[in-house]
């Protein structure tokens, strides 16, 4: 009988993925919404430490500096701007706000599924080649091989900024109101 043992990476892998797995329950489950959104940056960090076991790089930064540097900042933003009376009286409303959103989800995660189904399987194996790394060869190699993912991504930063817009407008329609 032949024992094997888990190498570094493996443990830093199984750690990592926990860690991220557990911010992202936390994220969902939090009570209060500054504790989601700093666990939602947690979650984004363990994701960029799985790039990074990946060997990509570029994409671990990207992670960092868009989604924990741009996204839960809004987040985190957003709530310094809102009132907490504001949060409580619009909590678990069904509106036709709540209801174009859901939509909007439902047509973004169809769009990308259609997309996914459309592009050609990604090649796993790196290329053997020396790369060029001039600013010209890496924009083409960004905009060729990542033009559908960036895309993607300026759609949900787009809809995460239209609902931090949207979040900061609900103070504005309260006081005209009273």
């Amino acid at each position: 009988m032949q024992i094997s043992y888990l190498s570094t990476a493996e443990i830093v892998f199984i750690l990592i993925a926990a860690v991220t797995l557990i911010a992202a329950i936390i994220a969902l489950e939090a009570k209060e919404i500054v504790y989601g959104a700093v666990s939602l940056g947690v979650m984004f960090l363990g994701i960029a430490g799985l790039y990074i076991l990946l060997d990509a790089n570029y994409l671990a930064m990207f992670q960092i500096s868009v989604y924990i540097g741009a996204v839960v900042v809004l987040i985190l933003f957003t709530i310094m701007i809102v009132p907490r009376e504001i949060w409580l009286r619009r909590a678990f409303r069904i509106t036709p706000e709540v209801i174009a959103g859901i939509l909007a989800s439902l047509m973004l995660i169809g769009s990308i599924g259609f997309l996914y189904l459309l592009t050609p399987a990604w090649s796993l194996t790196p290329s053997e080649a020396p790369f060029d790394w001039s600013v010209r060869r890496i924009a083409q190699s960004i905009v060729i091989e990542y033009g559908i993912a960036l895309q993607i991504l300026a759609l949900v930063l787009f809809a995460g900024l239209m609902g931090a817009l949207t979040l900061a407008k609900v103070e504005e329609k309260e006081e005209e109101t009273k």
